[in-house]
């Protein structure tokens, strides 16, 4: 059974399944639409980076797409989009806004491993630069009316693959980026082909390299908090709807 399912202005159309006496609901990306009146897209990649900013708005609508996708329509001016990690799934979830136009700017955010010994775990730090082996550089402009105090700008490295060793972190290092993840680059060129405004937001949880692993599991928690916070305090204010 065919099923539309509407969420603010977007539509969704799938097929209705029912699975172990459970109703699954998988979407057809040929016949639905991201099409929402809220002006700005908060992009995370996983889920926890985003835990507290969901509890913030408590009226969200949430509906999970294919491929581990999370949309959720937070309030009236702002959607968050979940898209998973790496290259390839942050450019299939992108792929799926029919009409990025129909947002005024993206907040790209989540937690980073740091390039450069003088940007420590914990920083709070901004980008306008991007770069990603074997693609040209990326400079976007600021946001003309961002608040951004304490903030360092550097430029975002985006690599393939988790950097977990020093021979990796010495190549990343090379494009002159300060911090690495996986996923800033092609948001950047998202909003780049698409003419939108972009506030690339990173807290630091690892020093990239040997020691990747076990800074990140000591580390990703706070990093994250820490994150949600700021963009609570300086960029959304959420509101009973």
């Amino acid at each position: 059974m065919r099923l539309c399912v509407p969420l603010r202005e977007g539509l969704f159309c799938g097929i209705v399944k029912y699975v172990n006496q459970k109703i699954s609901f998988s979407v057809d990306f040929n016949h639905s639409v991201l099409d929402f009146s809220m002006n700005t897209l908060l992009i995370h990649a996983l889920k926890s980076e985003a835990g507290i900013l969901r509890q913030h708005f408590s009226q969200a609508k949430k509906i999970i797409l294919q491929s581990g996708i999370e949309l959720i329509g937070l309030n009236p001016h702002y959607d968050l989009l979940r898209i998973g990690v790496g290259p390839d799934q942050t450019q299939t979830a992108l792929k799926q806004i029919s009409k990025p136009g129909s947002y005024d700017r993206i907040i790209h955010f989540g937690v980073s491993g740091s390039l450069d010994e003088h940007i420590p775990i914990d920083s709070l730090v901004s980008c306008h630069r991007f770069y990603a082996e074997g693609q040209p550089f990326i400079s976007m402009k600021a946001f003309p009316d961002s608040p951004l105090p304490n903030l360092r700008d550097i430029g975002f490295y985006s690599s393939l693959d988790a950097i977990t060793d020093e021979t990796s972190r010495a190549l990343a290092a090379t494009s002159g980026a300060g911090a690495v993840d996986m996923e800033s680059y092609w948001v950047a060129k998202f909003c780049q082909a698409n003419h939108l405004p972009l506030l690339a937001l990173r807290c630091i949880s690892d020093r990239a390299g040997d020691s990747t692993p076990e800074d990140f599991r000591l580390n990703y928690k706070y990093a994250a908090q820490k994150l949600q916070e700021y963009l609570l305090d300086n960029f959304l204010k959420p509101v009973k709807v």
